[in-house]
C-alpha cells in the first residue's frame, strides 16, 4: 500500500507535484502489458500519482485531479504517432497500487510502468564526466522534434523542464532525449489559443 510502503522500498527517484517515480528491479512482466510482451531485459520504472500539495479548482475534489493527470498520461503515452515516435519515453505497462482512505478505506490508484532513462537532462553533466559529444544540440533537437509533434497534434505540454527530458540510450539512435511527464498537458490547442 501506497503510504505504508517505506520511502526507499522502490528506490524513489523523483518526485513532482502530481507523481512520485521510483526504480523497481522487476521486469515489466511483472505489468499488465497495453501492447506485446516484453522481454524479460526490458526494465521499467514506476510513476505512481500522489496528492498534490498544488492547489486545484475549488470545484474538482483532489481524486479528480489526480486521475485528471493521470489520464492526460495516458491519453499521450498511447497515442498510436506517439508509441513510434523515437523522442517521448515508453509506456510499457500498467499495474495497480492501494492507498489507505481517511474514512479507514483504501483507494486503487493506477501505476504507470515506464521505459527506464539514464538520467533527467538536468543531470547530464554530472553523470557524465565530460558532456556527451554533440549532446546539447542534438538533445535540444530532440525535444524540439517532440514539441513539434505535439502541437502539431494541438497538444500543449505545459511543463517543458530539464527534469522532464529524459536520456536514453537506443539501438538505433544512440545518445536520445525523450519528453516525459504529460500530466499537465492541455488538449485541443490552436494557434489562435
Amino acid at each position: 500500500p501506497g503510504s505504508i510502503r517505506p520511502k526507499d522500498t522502490y528506490g524513489m527517484i523523483g518526485a513532482g507535484g502530481s507523481f512520485v517515480v521510483f526504480t523497481d528491479s522487476r521486469t515489466v512482466n511483472d505489468a499488465i502489458q497495453p501492447r506485446e510482451i516484453k522481454s524479460l531485459t526490458d526494465k521499467v520504472v514506476l510513476k505512481r500519482s500522489r496528492t498534490s500539495p498544488i492547489s486545484h479548482p475549488e470545484n474538482l475534489s483532489t481524486e479528480a485531479v489526480r486521475y485528471a493527470s493521470i489520464l492526460a498520461e495516458l491519453q499521450i503515452l498511447t497515442h498510436h504517432a506517439i508509441v513510434d515516435h523515437q523522442n517521448f519515453i515508453q509506456l510499457l505497462g500498467l499495474t495497480w497500487d492501494f492507498e489507505p482512505n481517511d474514512n479507514g478505506g483504501c483507494s486503487v490508484w493506477p501505476v504507470l510502468g515506464l521505459e527506464e532513462a539514464m538520467f533527467p537532462m538536468s543531470l547530464l553533466h554530472s553523470k557524465t564526466n565530460h558532456s556527451l559529444p554533440g549532446s546539447a544540440i542534438k538533445f535540444c533537437h530532440d525535444i524540439a522534434k517532440a514539441l513539434d509533434f505535439l502541437h502539431s497534434c494541438g497538444v500543449a505540454h505545459c511543463d517543458v523542464k530539464s527534469e522532464n527530458v529524459l536520456i536514453c540510450w537506443d539501438e538505433h539512435f544512440g545518445y536520445t532525449a525523450k519528453l516525459s511527464d504529460f500530466g499537465s498537458v492541455i488538449f485541443n490547442v490552436s494557434s489562435e489559443t
